[in-house]
């Protein structure tokens, strides 16, 4: 998993000073400012067991920053559900781990 490969502060700070840009880019307010709930939609691809929030939510613009956004810190994405998810969306290639 992806998320042990940093400093958990890192991706924290990460989070925190991208919060308005990842709001912009479509994932609601409650699912940014909690650090444990956004990255298990980052790692799981939608909010499950509170709003179901998923990629369909959004339009094709806000996933195409959502996924460069994400993307600037995570790389390519394997292993995170989300990225895959986007991907796909877009009619990129979609691929897992």
């Amino acid at each position: 998993m992806g998320f042990r490969a940093k400093n958990k502060d890192s991706y924290n700070k990460w989070r925190l000073e991208n919060l308005h840009l990842l709001v912009q880019a479509g994932i609601p307010h409650d699912i940014v400012a909690d650090d444990r709930r956004f990255w298990l939609v980052v790692q799981e691809g939608c909010d499950i067991g509170h709003s179901d929030w998923n990629v369909a939510w959004i339009t094709d613009e806000q996933s195409s920053m959502l996924l460069d956004l994400i993307g600037g810190f995570l790389g390519d994405g394997r292993g995170w559900d989300l990225v895959g998810e986007l991907r796909k969306k877009l009619g990129m290639e979609y691929f897992r781990d």
